[in-house]
């Protein structure tokens, strides 16, 4: 009894571990996917300024400010050092584009 009961322990404990796993390719995925949305944003908010439309200009650019929030919020819990050091490279890359872009968006328009 005590060793079916052992076997079932150590039975979760590996489910468990290949769960976590999972997240984590999950997360890193994620977190991927979210930073080449919010590069597309970036695109959209040029061509919008370029189109002199720096109404809709501001309200893409608020959604990409949402998606960097949301990666620096859940790129610390990335387990591997590697994969949270890109993401984190990317992110810091994408923060100086944001703010570029917010100095064009508040620029004082010249006629």
């Amino acid at each position: 009894m005590a060793s079916s009961r052992i076997k079932t322990v150590e039975g979760a404990a590996v489910n468990l571990r290949a769960v976590q796993a999972e997240m984590q390719r999950t997360r890193h995925a994620f977190l991927t996917t979210d930073l080449e949305v919010c590069a597309t944003f970036i695109k959209i908010v040029e061509t919008e300024l370029a189109a002199g439309k720096p109404d809709a200009a501001q309200r893409v650019l608020k959604s990409a400010e949402a998606g960097y929030a949301t990666i620096r919020r859940l790129s610390p819990r990335l387990e591997n050092a590697d994969e949270r050091k890109e993401i984190e490279e990317k992110l810091n890359h994408l923060r100086a584009r944001l703010d570029v872009l917010d100095r064009k968006v508040h620029a004082p328009v010249t006629p």
